[in-house]
């Protein structure tokens, strides 16, 4: 059975997570998901710390290393119950940063081109980190691919002539992608909406620079290729 020491570190490490702002708890969730029981996982976080621009986080990084420890000290079953429970921590940090501070938000506009190019650029740093660890490159890359295309075919055609028609596929190809991988449903749960705001064509330009701006990011944070 779990010790109290062992279960007051998971606590303090949900308590510190949620009193980060949104970019740190993203790229906390990216370091501990990455990083999770790994040979030198101390020596790990600590240098993706100072490389993801968190290296003033020691509070942080003395409670990871303190469960670091108890997990090693533990045996199978606790290893198991302590695995469980950090992974709970994770999953509900990832999904309330996705719901709370990114598609609340866009619900809150009627269009996309209405949002600050500061917080676009936010958000894509978000969600670049939360990718990172479980969507491969390739896949996040076929959807901007997607997206540039109907670009090139707007410019083409002049953009004068925008429909919401020609992006609402998109939707559709994210759907089908979230099916086949569950790592794609975190960037179908912000697209979507941000496709419903969608009406001309500054609109879309926004999409089309947020999605860049993911790409950016998730290469930034290691991701997967």
């Amino acid at each position: 059975m779990m010790n109290r020491p062992t279960d007051l570190a998971l606590q303090e490490v949900q308590q510190l997570l949620d009193n980060k702002p949104p970019v740190e708890r993203a790229v906390w969730y990216h370091i501990l998901s990455s990083e999770k029981w790994k040979k030198e996982f101390t020596k790990n976080v600590k240098r993706k710390c100072r490389d993801y621009l968190l290296n003033d986080d020691q509070e942080m990084v003395s409670v990871i290393d303190l469960l670091h420890q108890k997990y090693v000290e533990a045996n199978n079953p606790v290893k198991k119950q302590i695995d469980n429970r950090l992974d709970s921590i994770l999953g509900d940090t990832k999904e309330s940063i996705i719901q709370n501070d990114i598609v609340r938000k866009v619900c809150e506009v009627e269009r996309l081109s209405a949002i600050p190019e500061e917080k676009l650029v936010t958000w894509a740093n978000v969600l670049g980190a939360l990718l990172a660890h479980d969507l491969k490159m390739a896949q996040i890359r076929r959807f901007m691919g997607a997206v540039l295309k109907v670009e090139v075919d707007v410019r083409l055609e002049g953009p004068e002539g925008f429909c919401k028609d020609q992006v609402v596929y998109l939707k559709v190809l994210l759907a089908y992608a979230a099916g086949r991988n569950k790592a794609v449903r975190p960037l179908l749960a912000v697209i979507d909406p941000m496709i419903d705001r969608i009406e001309g064509w500054k609109d879309f330009q926004q999409l089309v620079r947020f999605v860049r701006a993911v790409v950016a990011y998730h290469k930034f944070y290691g991701g997967n290729e």
